[in-house]
């Protein structure tokens, strides 16, 4: 069983090494960075070392073994005038653990531009279009070894802009590994298989979206009553990103959560890495068997921009 499990981790690892010399554009997909659940988002996004309900799907498909019924959870809001909805499924089946999920942007409402020479200003031009974006993942994951597990999802990804669509399929891999009750890591490999967005205009232009490696680890005190989560974020042509969160529970239904977002950025001219804090977050979590209630409140910068609220609510049965 170890030879199979240092195989596995070889694969995903010689992957990723030959992947790195392709190129990527940094805005396709953009819309799936988002995350899935309030709950993960409420702690700073910091959820790849944990993934211990149905957003697994999302974060480490790796996590979903540590679900034992059926789980369900949805999630719609608004932000920066974009219209976002996930959901995720979770069901044990055959030895396996299946997992489902849909995640989608809409924007409405997009009124074209171009500049007039004489006032030297953009004036509106043409008639309102809009964006639609969406993609569909369906996860399997199993549990090798007592403390070991791996994961794999597959993903398909659409993107339309006013008359035009785009579409492509991709491939996330993740690994668990819990040496104790109270400590895990976890790997998540997003783009294992690079999904490639064609759009069907004249120029058949390609969108690629590029790997995206993500690390993270949990540690849980006090009876399980504080989880301490961090995560690393590794993308091509983009700084480093660090995420923390922390979860303490009041008691068996209620619990509180804060997390934040820092870009690490090397700066090539001197040499110096400067961090950066990116957005802060919170929330609450209740838990009213069988129904899950999460809230998260989030804000980018802290630059005034308006915050994001979130609502997500999930089932088990």
């Amino acid at each position: 069983m170890k030879k199979v499990v240092k195989s596995i981790i070889l694969v995903v690892f010689a992957v990723i090494l030959s992947s790195e010399t392709a190129a990527g554009s940094d805005n396709a997909g953009s819309f799936m960075e988002k995350g899935s659940g309030a709950r993960a988002v409420s702690l700073g996004s910091s959820f790849v070392g944990l993934a211990d309900d149905s957003s697994a799907v999302f974060w480490n498909a790796a996590g979903l073994v540590q679900l034992q019924r059926q789980q369900a959870s949805v999630m719609s809001y608004r932000a920066f005038e974009t219209n976002y909805f996930n959901a995720d499924y979770h069901v044990p089946f055959a030895g396996l653990h299946w997992g489902a999920g849909i995640t989608g942007a809409v924007v409405d409402g997009i009124i074209p531009a171009e500049y007039d020479s004489v006032s030297k200003r953009h004036k509106e031009s043409g008639s309102a279009f809009g964006y639609k974006a969406m993609a569909v993942y369906l996860s399997t994951a199993y549990r090798i070894t007592d403390n070991f597990s791996a994961g794999i999802t597959g993903k398909i990804i659409q993107e339309k802009l006013y008359s035009k669509q785009a579409s492509g399929y991709g491939l996330d891999a993740g690994l668990m590994y819990k040496p104790s009750e109270h400590i895990s890591f976890g790997l998540n490999v997003q783009n294992l298989i690079r999904p490639q967005l064609e759009w069907d205009t004249a120029s058949k232009n390609v969108d690629s979206i590029p790997l995206n490696i993500k690390t993270g680890s949990a540690i849980s005190l006090f009876n399980n009553t504080l989880i301490v989560l961090t995560d690393l974020n590794f993308r091509k042509n983009r700084p480093v990103i660090i995420n923390v969160g922390v979860e303490y529970w009041l008691n068996r239904y209620l619990a509180v959560r804060s997390g934040v977002e820092i870009v690490s950025d090397q700066l090539s001219v001197i040499g110096k890495r400067i961090s950066k804090l990116e957005k802060v977050s919170c929330g609450v979590g209740l838990v009213l068997n069988p129904v899950r209630l999460d809230f998260s409140w989030s804000n980018n910068d802290l630059s005034g921009l308006d915050a994001v609220y979130r609502i997500s609510a999930g089932l088990d049965f």
